[in-house]
């Protein structure tokens, strides 16, 4: 006896027979028993001229300038359209300027100058103080002999004239180092330098003695430095960059 094959019936969920493919919306890739219907939510639907979520509304400009065209507003992100601040940063006073990195060089030549030259100059003072009171008798001495023999005042050794005028030059070198400090002056390192210079070779002749060495490598390294300082002070007043370094 023969067998009949049993054709399978047609359910009414599949009447052709073929299995069903679930359709591929909006160009997604097909994944096999995938959808993505069920996150649609109408109530995310809206229109450009009622806002976004947020209820802000959108500017009517674009971001060309031209106004056409609907888009969001700006809201100061970097790179966008918002128009440049019209007032720069304050400008530096001349203290700021100096104590600005850039200047670090100029500043360190100009401090240590000026603390050296004052330094210098009260232990000048200090020095010979103690000199002329330790040779005290030795100068009385000289000054009995230049008198017994009549040799004249040329020759007599004035201890409060020496002190008188060491006094004075040291003052002279103080008020000068203050000047380079506070002022970054030129003028006051020009002055001082050129006037050790000649005290110096004064020393050398008269006494036979070499000073004022020190005063005079710290002089010039202040004529360096507030020379370098002035012109970049200069240039940032003529062009007033506004650099983040200052």
């Amino acid at each position: 006896m023969q067998l009949k094959v049993k054709e399978p019936e047609n359910t009414p969920e599949n009447t052709s027979g073929t299995e069903t493919q679930p359709q591929n919306l909006g160009g997604q890739p097909d994944v096999p028993g995938v959808s993505n219907n069920g996150y649609l939510n109408d109530e995310m639907d809206f229109l450009a001229e009622d806002g976004d979520m947020f209820g802000n509304q959108f500017s009517q400009n674009n971001g060309t300038g031209n106004g056409a065209g609907n888009g969001p507003q700006n809201y100061g992100v970097p790179g966008n359209s918002d128009p440049e601040p019209t007032s720069k940063p304050r400008k530096l006073t001349k203290q700021e300027f100096f104590n600005s990195p850039r200047n670090r060089k100029d500043r360190d030549r100009i401090i240590i100058s000026s603390i050296v030259i004052i330094a210098t100059a009260i232990f000048d003072v200090v020095r010979v103080d103690f000199w002329l009171q330790a040779l005290k008798k030795q100068i009385q001495l000289v000054n009995d002999l230049s008198e017994e023999f009549g040799l004249g005042e040329e020759n007599m050794i004035d201890p409060q004239a020496i002190m008188r005028t060491q006094v004075i030059l040291s003052v002279i070198f103080v008020a000068l180092g203050i000047g380079i400090f506070l002022f970054k002056s030129r003028a006051c390192a020009i002055t001082g330098l050129a006037f050790t210079v000649i005290n110096c070779l004064y020393t050398i002749v008269v006494a036979h003695n070499f000073r004022w060495y020190w005063t005079i490598i710290a002089f010039g390294y202040a004529v360096v430095a507030t020379i370098s300082f002035n012109k970049n002070w200069q240039e940032y007043e003529d062009h007033g960059e506004w650099k983040k370094d200052w």
